[in-house]
């Protein structure tokens, strides 16, 4: 969290990002993406201790056509890096709603139905500056836990956040 931390505070770039993961010393497994909305570029990365990979929609691993097809101009994965439950699913809706993904269809038609994020979901528009959140809620003698992407999402618009003076 750290490394994505210093990405966001001093990195301009997606290659600053990539240069910053290869410089550092990388401790555990993850897959997540950097984008970056002015140069409308996006990386998908597959990071370990022993790995590095970067990845765009063209040569996005793992493949199969199955239940991980390349879709043009998307990278995505499901919950893990092997997960063809997860992985199908989304793929399926990503090619059902291809052309048509706004952050109302992401939330109710891709998310709800492939029921991934149980602890948070953040959906990141760049194009128009805005993050939509979402995180579970606590059962207590009240109320039963829920997921995510069971839950309302909270959206922030990043001009204003980062128009704030602290």
């Amino acid at each position: 969290m750290y490394v994505l931390r210093d990405i966001l505070q001093f990195d301009t770039s997606v290659q600053d990002a990539t240069n910053r993961f290869e410089s550092i010393r990388r401790t555990c497994y993850l897959i997540l993406g950097v984008g970056d909305g002015k140069q409308d570029e996006f990386l998908g990365y597959q990071y370990s201790t022993s790995v590095l990979n970067a990845y765009t929609d063209t040569n996005m691993e793992p493949y199969n056509e199955t239940w991980h097809p390349r879709i043009d101009n998307i990278v995505y994965w499901g919950m893990d890096w092997m997960d063809p439950g997860y992985s199908g699913a989304l793929s399926q809706q990503l090619e059902l709603y291809y052309g048509n993904i706004t952050y109302n269809t992401a939330i109710k038609d891709i998310i709800a139905h492939v029921q991934s994020g149980d602890l948070h979901i953040a959906l990141y528009d760049y194009a128009n500056d805005q993050v939509f959140i979402s995180i579970h809620s606590k059962s207590d003698q009240n109320t039963a836990f829920q997921n995510a992407y069971q839950r309302p999402y909270i959206r922030f618009d990043l001009n204003d956040l980062f128009a704030e003076d602290y």
